[in-house]
């Protein structure tokens, strides 16, 4: 259990209107077995569209945060990459020596590659839209994460998923609703990727978080459309069945933005998002010790704090999030905490 977070250092780590994007959203952040911080997100070239021309970035820290290399993760022409495309929702996986990434080429189709040298780093991108195509669901949006995934205590690598069968909007552009959650996962260090389960009882669910319990189970925790605006929680117990059944979660409020979760070693989760049934605002990190059945506020992260990821040592915790100012995203910022 954490009884307080004190807060050691805040950066801002990418601002409106300087560099060569419009707009940076959709966080990821994860801590290697070295120590190497690596954060990965979308720089669009149009700001509050989701299907602008759409870059993947990637920054790695070996000084923990005090300077940061810069690499763009492209998909080669082979598998149809070109200059203008849509490239979304790049999801990281720490696996021992290596880290995975996973992202999505305009919603349809996805790719895995992995880092041997701690991000330096990374295999030609290899696609896995197959895994999608197994779920029981007609779809023609597909997404993992945002954020991270998990490696479990078994090996089994674990992305958490989401699948749309969206209204055509125009020549390119589909609507992300109606949607179901679920995952993908791999046995195999990463080399096959098939469906893992589907979450059930949740009204469109889909931008999830996932983490590995004290027990072995796997808790799904999912953004969702329900009137009562809270966030739907689920047990995978890998007993066969995989349609999982959400619960609500009282304690957790669900204003439409996604959140992050991660387990501390001594079973404790955190959980950061917005807690308010307003709007993307008032970013807050819970903790529950009883395997998310009950959860308590430890810190408010920032009044105006949206989309956020969570990565965690034995002696801190850091948080990327997005800043909203008059209804666009402002700012991208890091933050990292000690654990009191």
């Amino acid at each position: 259990m954490i009884e307080s977070l004190r807060l050691q250092w805040s950066r801002i780590f990418t601002q409106k209107g300087k560099g060569p994007f419009q707009e940076c959203r959709i966080p990821g952040i994860v801590l290697t077995k070295r120590g190497t911080i690596i954060i990965c997100y979308e720089g669009r070239m149009a700001a509050d569209d989701d299907w602008a021309n759409i870059s993947l970035m990637l920054r790695r820290s070996t000084d923990d945060g005090s300077t940061w290399q810069e690499q763009e993760i492209c998909l080669p022409a082979e598998f149809g990459g070109a200059p203008d495309d849509t490239l979304n929702n790049p999801t990281l996986i720490v696996d021992g020596d290596r880290v995975h990434l996973i992202f999505h080429w305009h919603y349809e189709r996805a790719f895995h590659c992995a880092s041997e040298d701690d991000g330096v780093s990374w295999s030609c991108p290899q696609e896995i839209t197959s895994a999608f195509h197994e779920a029981n669901y007609e779809w023609n949006v597909c997404a993992t994460g945002p954020g991270h995934g998990i490696r479990r205590k078994n090996g089994q690598l674990v992305a958490p998923i989401w699948l749309a069968n969206g209204q055509q909007v125009d020549a390119y552009r589909r609507a992300h609703k109606p949607s179901i959650a679920g995952a993908i996962a791999s046995s195999d260090g990463g080399d096959t990727w098939h469906m893992e389960c589907l979450l059930n009882g949740a009204a469109d669910a889909n931008e999830t978080c996932i983490a590995e319990l004290s027990d072995g189970r796997v808790l799904f925790n999912s953004r969702n459309r329900e009137p009562d605006r809270r966030r739907r929680l689920g047990w995978y117990a890998d007993n066969g069945d995989h349609v999982i059944e959400l619960q609500k979660a009282e304690d957790l409020a669900d204003p439409g933005c996604f959140g992050s979760m991660i387990a501390r070693p001594d079973g404790t989760l955190l959980f950061a998002n917005c807690d308010t049934e307003a709007g993307r605002i008032n970013l807050t990190i819970k903790q529950s010790t009883d395997g998310g059945l009950n959860w308590e506020k430890v810190i408010t992260v920032d009044e105006i704090g949206g989309y956020p990821d969570l990565a965690a040592d034995s002696r801190s915790v850091y948080i990327l999030y997005e800043r909203t100012v008059n209804g666009l995203i402002d700012e991208m910022v890091l933050k990292k905490y000690a654990l009191e």
